[in-house]
């Protein structure tokens, strides 16, 4: 399973302040398979992703879905927008040349 985080810049200095609060809660989408593979998407607690990988300790994985988080049905799993074509298009490529389960950006 991947996990894409797609926030392109994090503080270095909220960073710090969610390692040194132990704040590694980070909300992610249900999961999904696109080309074969599971993936999900961090859709908040990007700096506290990146404050975890950091202190090497597991991140406190939160499933939203569409009855906790109204924007996931409609920014996920949207299949008429170019920006899901897109989205698909990347993990495709991401598919080919694996960095690991987490990957820290996505480009597309």
């Amino acid at each position: 399973m991947i996990t894409i985080s797609s926030q392109r810049y994090r503080d270095d200095e909220i960073v710090q302040s969610k390692s040194n609060d132990n704040d590694y809660m980070v909300c992610v989408s249900p999961l999904f398979e696109i080309n074969g593979m599971t993936v999900r998407v961090v859709l908040d607690g990007h700096h506290s992703l990146e404050a975890a990988n950091i202190d090497g300790v597991q991140p406190e994985y939160y499933e939203q879905d569409s009855s906790n988080n109204a924007g996931v049905a409609s920014s996920l799993f949207q299949s008429t927008r170019p920006r899901g074509a897109r989205l698909a298009s990347s993990l495709s490529l991401v598919a080919a040349s694996p960095s690991g389960p987490f990957l820290s950006t996505l480009t597309y």
